[in-house]
């Protein structure tokens, strides 16, 4: 009896997916064969993908324009260490961001807060690159930040820099190119002399797994900022 039923159950299972599989054949034929749908598929222009700077179009005047630079550092922050540790093989790198902001005649705000990540964590220590992406920072812990006044002209060139990272899709590289780095240079697109201190990392992950190098990064930059 339990084996008839087990069958049955099968047969059953099977019938009910031929059904679903027939349900979508249908819905496909129906929307290509119908001469409405394929007229509008032919005359739909495609939508650009918004950028993150976005936000901004349309923009209302504006009475003043900021960029302010956060920064998470290593750990419990507080130093320029480029590194703490945080678990088995891994580590609290820190991270870093900006935030670009205009007040508005009508006394409302318009801001932008993002940083720059690796799409997938790189896990080769011998080549720690990636894909990059820009992601919405806003709410992220911070021990540090700095503000910047500046020009409408200047605010654009920032925003300009950014776009750059994003249409051209910049990779992410730990020694040459990682959050402190995009900081750094929106900052400096917008004119600013956003100070730059070089770093070092030596981390034994132990099991024959070690990183080492060096660049731009949350601790020292953190300091930086502090003085």
């Amino acid at each position: 009896m339990s084996e008839r039923f087990s069958n049955r159950t099968y047969v059953t299972f099977l019938s009910a997916l031929l059904f679903a599989a027939l349900l979508a054949l249908g819905a496909c034929n129906d929307n290509g064969d119908n001469p409405q749908n394929k007229e509008e598929k032919e005359n739909t222009v495609p939508v650009a993908k918004p950028k993150v700077t976005d936000v901004f179009k349309g923009e209302r005047e504006a009475l003043s324009y900021a960029l302010t630079i956060f920064v998470d550092q290593p750990g419990p922050g507080g130093s320029a260490a480029t590194w703490f540790p945080k678990g088995f093989m891994d580590v609290d790198g820190g991270h870093a961001y900006v935030k670009l902001e205009c007040l508005n005649t009508d006394s409302t705000s318009t801001s932008l807060t993002v940083g720059f990540y690796p799409k997938v964590r790189p896990r080769d220590p011998n080549n720690p690159i990636a894909d990059g992406e820009l992601r919405d920072d806003t709410g992220r812990h911070f021990e540090v930040s700095k503000k910047y006044p500046l020009t409408k002209p200047n605010f654009d060139k920032a925003l300009a820099y950014i776009d750059s990272v994003e249409l051209n899709k910049v990779k992410y590289h730990l020694n040459d190119y990682n959050c402190a780095d995009f900081v750094i240079r929106v900052g400096r697109a917008a004119g600013e002399n956003v100070p730059d201190t070089y770093g070092t990392w030596d981390i034994n992950f132990g099991m024959g797994k070690r990183l080492t190098g060096g660049g731009s990064n949350p601790g020292n930059l953190g300091q930086d900022l502090r003085q």
